[in-house]
């Protein structure tokens, strides 16, 4: 992959609290589920940094929505340099 054409990926707070409380949950459950969305979270966030615009556009204004699986969504920002992840949340979740 082009180095040159990829964007900064930054996680904000509260998409990394929610991860992390995902993570947790799974940890405790299901510790396989738990590798297999890293795994998928890693692929997909990878893919973003060179295709922002492949996904839908978001419910709240100026944000996409990314599905991770089919249990998980990633809302982000874009600019020209940096993709800032907003928010981790399961689609069963009401938001926003």
């Amino acid at each position: 992959m082009d180095t040159q054409n990829t964007l900064t990926l930054m996680w904000g707070d509260d998409a990394a609290a929610d991860f992390k409380k995902i993570l947790d949950f799974l940890e405790e459950n299901s510790p396989a589920a738990m590798e297999r969305l890293i795994a998928a979270v890693e692929n997909k966030t990878e893919e973003l940094r060179s295709f922002p615009k492949m996904h839908r556009i978001g419910r709240m204004d100026g944000t996409r929505e990314m599905l991770v699986k089919p249990s998980y969504v990633i809302v982000y920002t874009e600019t020209d340099e940096v993709i800032r992840i907003n928010r981790m949340l399961h689609t069963s979740q009401q938001w926003p």
